[in-house]
């Protein structure tokens, strides 16, 4: 990383000089006195009465952004283990939040299937890379369905799960937990358990969603359970923590027993594969739920009892060069966030490799680094549009990226199911304001400081935590020719965020991020989560984004264009942060693993769960001497 960014810091003094010797840059139009832009109008979304699970329906969009889906043509075959690693221990298995396995578990809702490509027989809606939850690609798991409503008299929320019958929990020879529940139906009692338990004191859900804690939750029919929220606000939140990654239904027998499901062997639950053994440091076996309940739904398997293979072996290697050198020699089946770098050895060393390149869903190798709006000199508007023109976004998108990317990753990344979110510098009605203030120009950014009261600049300080430390130097050497002094102000993630959340952090703060599955609730622009770094707390955003939650309940795709809206002609111009140009990532697979296509998770968080779709050509395996 260190070679990597000396090296673009050399590029970028190259580019600079040539700039220079070019003559000055073109000027953007920036206000003389702090300015306000103007807030898009929104439009009025009538409140609905009942919505189901199904009513929103997404747009054709383009396959995979042109790259190559392999269709798997073959019948699909069972046996053999998937080899996969990952880089640490999972360190809590009891606070609801997802842990790496969560192919254990069912949640109620999880994504479907033939919204990806799904061997090539699906409706490309998506590629399952990115951090996400759209309601319109949900499939039914431990629930076979949903609806709600809301009382226009109370603004009281209902909703109403009607759960799957025939889902039975693991028998894992030699498992006290697993002999509890000893293979037993899963019941909507359980359901009522786990919902109750998320919501619980200490947990994760808890912690981070405090407007579920009010929630009632009960049993309403034989196979229904009921959730009832005070007001309508909380239905969005409810929908993504309720029905998907948090909601991963466990044996409350093992709870009753033990107290807790904070050991490994007490994971016991309804999903395709079953922890047989956990070593840490080490390795973890799963094996298959011969008792699973679904079923392949499309292509030469469809109608198949899932899942194909026997086994997954998930190996522990914290250092990235040896899982590297596992992949090359197919001790692993799979692997992914490859830099570009690494990419490109990768291919040259094994060109019989499959891959897929997408874009991250955080910005890679950096993040937006936040200018905190409450305090003195980022309180000024010009002083945070000179920090975007004292930046010179191109020169790092090519040096550092390889020329692949995007530039604008604040306040969302670009995500193939989110692309009516999204808007870049080449998109046509982008304002020429942003786009002039993304121009490197530090002739106005002086400009600018000088308005603002600081002809001699300005000497500030930077909170990050070390791994970004590298990173951030190029930024700090573009400010400091514009009279823009920065110390760095490096602390590990805990204290760090301790600052944040207790606004005891300097005017800079790296790290803020907004997964696009929560546009409606971003949490760098709004409310008092550590994330938001520029502590900004604006009428015109909040009287917007509650429009926008209203809206993207029947129209989740018209909540993504007023979102939209709200950045390109409000957001944007404020500038709040100075994003990291992102670069794009690779995943890699050998061909004998089938009816795979790079995909990484089914919706927000759930890693790994198309194991339950793949399958091994153990003899194509063996015919390329594995």
């Amino acid at each position: 990383m260190k070679k990597l960014v000396w090296l673009a810091v050399s590029v970028l003094m190259v580019l600079s000089l040539v700039l220079a010797a070019c003559g000055p840059a073109a000027t953007p139009s920036a206000p003389s006195t702090p300015t306000t832009p103007t807030a898009p109008t929104a439009p009025t979304a009538p409140t609905p009465t009942t919505q189901e699970k199904t009513a929103v329906t997404a747009p054709p969009v383009p396959s995979r952004a042109g790259q190559e889906v392999v269709v798997s043509s073959e019948k699909p075959q069972y046996g053999g283990t998937l080899v996969l690693t990952q880089s640490a221990n999972v360190l809590n298995w009891n606070d609801g939040q997802t842990v790496s396995w969560n192919f254990i578990y069912d949640t109620l809702h999880g994504g479907n299937w033939i919204s990806g490509a799904a061997g090539g027989y699906g409706k490309n809606e998506t590629d399952w890379t990115g951090s996400y939850d759209r309601f319109d690609h949900y499939d039914g798991w431990a629930a076979e369905s949903y609806k709600w409503s809301i009382d226009p008299a109370t603004d009281r929320v209902t909703i109403v799960y009607q759960i799957r019958r025939g889902l039975r929990y693991h028998v894992i020879p030699g498992n006290a937990a697993s002999a509890l529940a000893n293979g037993r139906e899963m019941t909507a009692d359980d359901v009522v358990f786990t919902l109750q338990w998320m919501i619980s004191p200490g947990n994760f859900v808890y912690l981070s969603v405090p407007e579920l804690r009010d929630a009632k939750i009960a049993k309403t029919g034989a196979w229904e359970v009921t959730v009832n929220l005070p007001k309508s606000e909380t239905i969005m939140p409810a929908l993504t923590n309720l029905n998907g990654k948090y909601a991963m239904i466990r044996a409350p027998e093992v709870f009753q027993k033990y107290g807790s499901f904070t050991a490994w062997d007490r994971q016991i639950a309804t999903g395709p594969f079953m922890l047989k053994e956990y070593v840490p440091d080490s390795n973890a076996v799963l094996i298959k739920h011969p008792n699973y309940w679904a079923k392949n739904p499309v292509g030469p398997g469809k109608g198949d009892q899932l899942p194909y293979i026997d086994a997954i072996r998930y190996l522990i290697i914290p250092d990235m060069s040896t899982q590297q050198a596992a992949m090359r020699t197919g001790k692993i089946d799979q692997i992914f966030d490859y830099s570009w770098e690494d990419a490109a050895t990768l291919k040259r060393m094994r060109p019989e490799l499959k891959s897929y390149e997408y874009l991250p869903f955080y910005p890679f190798p950096g993040r937006a680094v936040s200018m905190r709006v409450d305090i003195p000199p980022f309180n000024d508007i010009r002083v945070r549009q000179a920090m975007l023109l004292a930046t010179d976004f191109e020169a790092i998108r090519k040096s550092v990226n390889n020329g692949k990317g995007i530039i604008i990753t604040y306040p969302f990344m670009l995500n193939l199911p989110y692309k009516d979110l999204y808007i870049g510098l080449d998109d046509p009605d982008m304002p020429q304001e942003v786009k002039d203030l993304y121009t490197y120009n530090p002739q106005k950014a002086k400009q600018l400081l000088k308005e603002a009261g600081y002809p001699n600049g300005i000497k500030t300080q930077l909170l990050t935590t070390s791994g970004f430390v590298d990173y951030l130097a190029i930024y700090k050497d573009m400010w400091s020719k514009v009279g823009v002094d920065v110390d760095f102000m490096v602390r590990d993630t805990a204290v760090t965020t301790s600052l944040v959340r207790n606004k005891q952090h300097p005017p800079l703060t790296n790290g803020a991020a907004n997964a696009v599955g929560r546009f409606y609730q971003p949490w760098s622009l709004t409310g008092e989560s550590e994330q938001n770094h520029s502590v900004i707390n604006d009428p015109v955003i909040e009287k917007a984004l509650s429009e926008i939650r209203t809206l993207a309940r029947t129209d989740l795709v018209g909540g993504m264009k007023l979102m939209r809206e709200l950045t390109k002609n409000y957001i944007l111009p404020q500038a709040y942060a100075v994003p990291a140009p992102s670069g794009t990532r690779t995943a890699f697979w050998w061909p004998w693993l089938k009816n795979y296509n790079g995909e990484l998770q089914l919706l927000l968080g759930t890693y790994s769960r198309w194991a339950q779709w793949v399958w091994l050509d153990q003899d194509l395996k063996k015919s390329l001497g594995y």
